[in-house]
């Protein structure tokens, strides 16, 4: 601060040097509250990122997607073909997944799906065609601008859940009564088989199974394996435990 403008300043009535403090001060709350504002907004918008609902990898509400299964003796050139892909552009593509994938090796009746693109208004240019390769991995064809072809694997979880009950009728018709996954009964005759003859299981015969169940980005597979169980049958009360089922190929 220069003498001159501590001169100005110490001329000014105490009452302007006051006013002028307060509105400096409200200035400055001003622009805190701004701040606080937008990084408010970032964080929202962040958080709002992280869960929107994904397909494939892709923001839902970003893209409309046709599913479709591969017919009999298709091929990846008449399934672009049909989407208006051009034939230089489909052997680009074909270029681009040597080493990634064989794309000979699209099986009849296996999923695949196409995107379109929300922001393009006439919905009529696919971007991405997502064939499935199994139950957990896929691989995904970029359509439009630089075309690229990449594997991708969906995100694995697995949770845990105890079904328990007294038979009836049978332990298929018990387990679908109550819900379950009735796969459980083929797998409790296979630990069972050489102890217990379940074309003979009877009335007031129980179970308890604890079971691990797979998830592939949100969508439940089945069984992934029994890790214990106990089954009672005519005063037999037998128990097994940790049974890897290897159903899915992860």
């Amino acid at each position: 601060m220069n003498h001159t403008y501590k001169s100005i300043v110490s001329l000014l009535p105490l009452h302007i040097m006051l006013w002028l403090s307060i509105l400096f001060a409200l200035a400055a709350c001003d622009n805190n509250h701004n701040a606080g504002q937008q990084d408010e907004v970032l964080q929202t918008d962040s958080i709002a990122k992280v869960n929107q609902e994904l397909v494939f990898g892709f923001p839902k509400e970003d893209y409309r997607m046709c599913s479709h299964t591969v017919k009999n003796n298709e091929n990846i050139a008449e399934i672009l073909g049909r989407e208006g892909v051009s034939y230089s552009s489909i052997l680009q593509l074909v270029e681009h997944a040597k080493g990634i994938f064989d794309v000979k090796k699209l099986r009849s009746h296996k999923p695949y799906h196409i995107l379109y693109n929300k922001s393009d208004t006439s919905l009529q240019q696919a971007a991405y065609m997502v064939y499935e390769k199994d139950y957990t991995n896929y691989v995904v064809f970029h359509l439009k601008d630089s075309l690229q072809v990449w594997n991708k694997k969906k995100n694995i979880e697995y949770y845990y859940d105890t079904v328990s009950g007294t038979i009836q009728n049978s332990l298929w018709v018990s387990l679908q009564e109550q819900g379950a996954n009735v796969e459980i009964a083929n797998e409790l005759s296979e630990i069972y088989g050489w102890t217990i003859d379940f074309f003979g299981i009877q009335k007031g015969d129980s179970y308890q199974v604890l079971c691990e169940n797979i998830l592939a980005d949100g969508d439940t597979l089945g069984l992934h394996r029994i890790i214990a169980s106990r089954f009672t049958h005519i005063a037999q009360n037998l128990s097994k435990s940790s049974f890897a089922l290897q159903t899915y190929q992860l």
